[in-house]
């Protein structure tokens, strides 16, 4: 994944920041931006949101999502449909995604390659690779 930039939003306003370099940790994103060195250059943006543009914007990795593109997917089986994702639980070991079905019941789905056989956030559809009845 490649981020060039960020916005930060202070006092109302979105601030762009270019990002040098950064880290994944476990589920955090350390970033570092150009032109701030030191903890006291960047302490008024703790607690601040940090936005970015979309996913056209950023180079992501192949299987490499950003969690607002898979919100209100389709879940399919065979052409039929399964559930809407509404939610993605972040997890150490990998990704949950929260599934409304059909009847309104919340669903698990782990998000690893035995269960899901593609995505394509264009089109806003993930497609199972077995049968929800084998899964849940």
């Amino acid at each position: 994944m490649d981020i060039p930039f960020v916005f930060v939003e202070i006092f109302g306003d979105k601030r762009k920041l270019i990002v040098e370099n950064f880290e994944i940790e476990k589920f955090n994103l350390i970033l570092k931006f150009k032109n701030f060195d030191s903890d006291e250059d960047v302490k008024d943006f703790i607690g601040k949101k940090l936005f970015v543009l979309s996913n056209n914007d950023l180079k992501l990795g192949k299987n490499e999502y950003l969690i607002g593109d898979l919100l209100d997917c389709k879940v399919i089986f065979q052409n039929k449909f399964f559930g809407k994702l509404i939610d993605v639980i972040q997890l150490e070991s990998n990704d949950v995604y929260v599934l409304l079905s059909e009847n309104n019941t919340e669903l698990l789905l782990p998000a690893v390659k035995d269960f899901i056989d593609e995505i394509d956030v264009a089109a806003k559809i993930i497609t199972l690779k077995k049968n929800p009845s084998e899964i849940f």
